[in-house]
């Protein structure tokens, strides 16, 4: 019988560049998802949450689902509307943990 192997056993058997395409598009769906699942835990829709940044309805979809480069000053729109707050996470070489606030 096989011997199943975890997600990272797998994953460090890859070569180089496709581990590294894999952890990017994870890392998109991740963010994609996470909009997405915040606003919904708050109970808005994206067309509420549309009226409130003054953007039209599929701009919030497209926010949320393409994963790529958001402005800051959207996304402090878009958490401000949520009426919540984000940080931004940093590592130093260090290994020290800063918090920027969005």
């Amino acid at each position: 019988m096989k011997k199943s192997m975890t997600y990272d056993e797998y994953l460090s058997q890859l070569p180089k560049e496709r581990q590294d395409r894999i952890k990017k598009l994870a890392d998109v769906l991740q963010k994609e998802y996470e909009l997405r699942r915040i606003r919904e835990e708050i109970g808005m829709t994206q067309s509420q949450l549309a009226s409130l940044m003054g953007v039209s309805q599929p701009s919030i979809a497209n926010l949320e689902k393409k994963g790529a480069d958001i402005k800051l000053s959207t996304l402090h729109r878009y958490f401000d509307a949520l009426g919540i707050e984000g940080t931004i996470q940093i590592k130093l070489p260090s290994g020290e943990l800063r918090h920027i606030a969005i």
